[in-house]
């Protein structure tokens, strides 16, 4: 049995072990080397998981938004060090310490105003009340000093580039970033947005799968509200590979991370199993996603799953690893992943 072979296997058997239901993908230099379906996107009907089946990204939506952010730094449209009220005046009573860079690397020390107690209410509040609503809370600490994970941070970035692109979100994605990279799926989610072929998301209750309760998609908004199939998170591998739509140097600065941590713009950026990692996670009530491409090796693994429990992320990267980069390779423990809010 070849490794492409013994692999699936291995994934079809995990699958049947731990439910877990999604799409994986692996890529070797460019070349895609395993392309594998496992489950349903929704079990009552019994419709499968394809490459055209929808997945919520949740927090990989702040890799596409930091794309924008840093695209129109390159433009001088954006100062990175400008406080978010030069572009934002509803934000002039956060503290004056803050930058933008400190929101694109999560050390703002803001309050994070999509918790879970936002997530699962069904009462609809604009971005701007919700920031209203944390302007006057102290820091946490002071900006630069601590990494600390925060939708806060891309909840502000996104309507920084609205304010400074005049045009929507969804408008500045379709038209500029997404055109650029090809991308033919992916759309921003919001309460009673209608999305074609999206996946019921499911959790593990007593050992059997049961199809997840509500998520506010509009409060979460440029921190996670992008959905999309795998050839989307495809774009965005490429992207990164080539260095696409963003000039080298400005790419450089979107991959440097803080010097307190892992997280560089939107993305985290750190050494694994002793080879430089880039790391795009996403995950809350029903699914979970992950793109994580080592540059030096050319090596890139995709998941985007329905089944929103467990760590498959990390085992399937695991496995992955040990089968077709380095079988000696010992894991000694779980990577930090994005929780989602839970």
């Amino acid at each position: 049995m070849d490794t492409v072979k013994e692999f699936e296997t291995w994934l079809e058997n995990y699958a049947k072990e731990t439910s877990f239901n999604g799409i994986v993908q692996i890529y070797n230099k460019g070349s895609l080397i395993v392309n594998k379906c496992l489950g349903y996107q929704d079990i009552e009907t019994g419709k499968k998981i394809d490459e055209n089946t929808v997945f919520k990204f949740y927090s990989i939506t702040k890799t596409f938004c930091a794309l924008a952010v840093m695209k129109l730094y390159e433009e001088g449209l954006i100062d990175l060090n400008a406080h978010p009220s030069k572009y934002l005046p509803y934000c002039k009573n956060l503290d004056s310490r803050l930058t933008l860079t400190n929101l694109l690397q999560h050390t703002s020390g803001l309050k994070d105003i999509a918790g879970v107690e936002q997530i699962a209410s069904k009462d609809i509040v604009s971005v701007e009340d919700a920031i209203k609503g944390v302007e006057n809370e102290p820091l946490a600490f002071k900006p630069g000093t601590v990494e600390n994970y925060n939708n806060t941070n891309f909840i502000l970035l996104g309507k920084i580039v609205e304010a400074v692109s005049k045009m929507t979100l969804e408008e500045y994605y379709e038209k500029i970033l997404f055109k650029a990279l090809d991308i033919k799926t992916a759309k921003c989610m919001y309460d009673g947005t209608k999305i074609d072929n999206l996946a019921k998301g499911y959790s593990l209750v007593d050992g059997k799968l049961v199809e997840c309760g509500y998520t506010n998609m509009t409060t979460i908004y440029s921190a996670g509200n992008l959905t999309g199939t795998i050839k989307d998170i495809q774009k965005l591998y490429e992207a990164e590979r080539e260095l696409k739509f963003l000039k080298k140097e400005t790419w450089q600065k979107m991959l440097t991370p803080n010097s307190i941590g892992r997280f560089a713009c939107g993305l985290q950026v750190y050494v694994w199993n002793s080879e430089l990692c880039y790391m795009s996670t996403g995950g809350h009530l029903g699914f979970r996603a992950l793109n994580r491409f080592l540059p030096k090796r050319d090596f890139n693994i995709i998941i985007l799953s329905n089944s929103g429990f467990g760590d498959a992320r990390a085992d399937v990267s695991d496995k992955a690893y040990n089968m077709f980069v380095d079988k000696t390779a010992v894991h000694a423990f779980k990577v930090e992943m994005d929780k989602g809010f839970v």
